[in-house]
């Protein structure tokens, strides 16, 4: 087996570990933070919209978002790019925006302390 055969078997083993992992959907959340807050889940869901509309609405403006204990939300532009993999065409990459995720100290912290 090649190298090159050999990452592409490694790669795909590893997005189907990660797709097994569905992690948490808004339903869920919604329903986490409503018990928290003691709200019914609705008005739950009704807060996480608004704050996910307002989120989007500020990168779209090209503000950083900064929650305080949480981390920045910062919207950035991608420059184009062509791409050629040893032995294919060369594959565009159009210019665009992103949103990049810097986490706070914080919750660094907290991400990387044991679980009990």
């Amino acid at each position: 087996m090649t190298a090159t055969a050999a990452r592409h078997r490694d790669t795909v083993a590893a997005n189907r570990r990660s797709s097994q992992n569905i992690g948490l959907s808004r339903g869920e959340l919604a329903k986490r933070a409503a018990d928290a807050a003691g709200v019914h889940p609705d008005v739950a869901d009704e807060i996480i919209g608004a704050f996910v509309g307002e989120l989007t609405d500020a990168l779209r403006a090209g503000t950083k978002v900064t929650i305080r204990g949480f981390g920045v939300f910062e919207p950035r532009r991608r420059r184009a790019v062509v791409r050629q993999p040893p032995g294919h065409p060369p594959v565009p990459s159009p210019a665009h925006r992103t949103v990049a995720f810097r986490p706070s100290p914080p919750l660094k912290r907290l991400l990387n302390q044991e679980t009990p």
